[in-house]
């Protein structure tokens, strides 16, 4: 809508072109997607801040309690398994979702809420972990503005390109390292959400220092194979457990 010299649009008026904007850029479902997302991806970081809060406090005494030293270690144990696969549905749904806004924004929910394959997670999570997201990709995705457009000089426009191409590799970066995390302990946590083969609160050794072990089960013979970061177990299992890979 054009206006007049002078003129300035009321309160309804900038809501009515708002969501004329909306509709026709991006869809009024695809952005109050991205707030709802947004908010809960928050709340979701709050809870395992909550996590690490209640461990601190078991181990000050500030929660009461009346478990034994060996009950305790697997408790703990066991919120950190928690904490875990919250982090890997965070960094699978920020993966989902750079995936999603790579596409037609407008689709943005479908892509969302309707996945159910796991390759195309896959996919994702390699491209990013390899480094191989491109600077268009990554433009797009977080809303960099197309430098031609900008009303600056041309000086201008060439150091403010530069500072976003800088801003584009630490992005690339980032990618990477979520990625990564993801891939070493995705075991721990498919094995925590199915089936529940993890042994909490075993006692710590010289060989790992001294940090509470949780050993995850697995009846892979092929470890070396399988995408993970891993510390051979098998020396530590019990012996009724030594079917076991981990």
């Amino acid at each position: 809508m054009g206006l007049k010299k002078g003129e300035t649009m009321d309160i309804e008026q900038k809501r009515r072109e708002f969501m004329a904007y909306l509709e026709r850029e991006y869809s009024a479902t695809a952005f109050y997607y991205l707030n709802l997302f947004g908010h809960n991806f928050l709340l979701c970081c709050d809870l395992i801040h909550l996590d690490g809060v209640t461990i601190k406090f078991l181990e000050e005494g500030k929660i009461e309690h009346t478990y034994p030293n060996d009950a305790l270690n697997a408790i703990k144990g066991m919120i950190v398994l928690s904490a875990l696969s919250k982090i890997m549905v965070l960094i699978e749904s920020f993966l989902r979702m750079t995936d999603a806004l790579g596409k037609d924004f407008k689709k943005l929910p479908n892509e969302m809420l309707r996945y159910s394959s796991k390759r195309s997670l896959d996919t994702i999570l390699d491209k990013a972990k390899n480094g191989y997201l491109s600077k268009d990709e990554i433009w797009r995705i977080f809303g960099f503005p197309h430098i031609e457009d900008l009303p600056l000089s041309k000086e201008e426009k060439y150091l403010v390109e530069k500072v976003l191409d800088h801003s584009a590799d630490q992005i690339r970066t980032f990618y990477e390292r979520i990625a990564q995390f993801y891939d070493d302990h995705r075991i721990a946590y498919n094995k925590f959400k199915h089936g529940l083969s993890v042994i909490v609160g075993l006692e710590p050794t010289t060989t790992y220092h001294n940090n509470s072990l949780i050993l995850i089960l697995d009846m892979w013979r092929k470890i070396d194979k399988i995408r993970c970061r891993y510390l051979s177990g098998k020396a530590e299992l019990p012996y009724e457990y030594e079917l076991f890979d981990l």
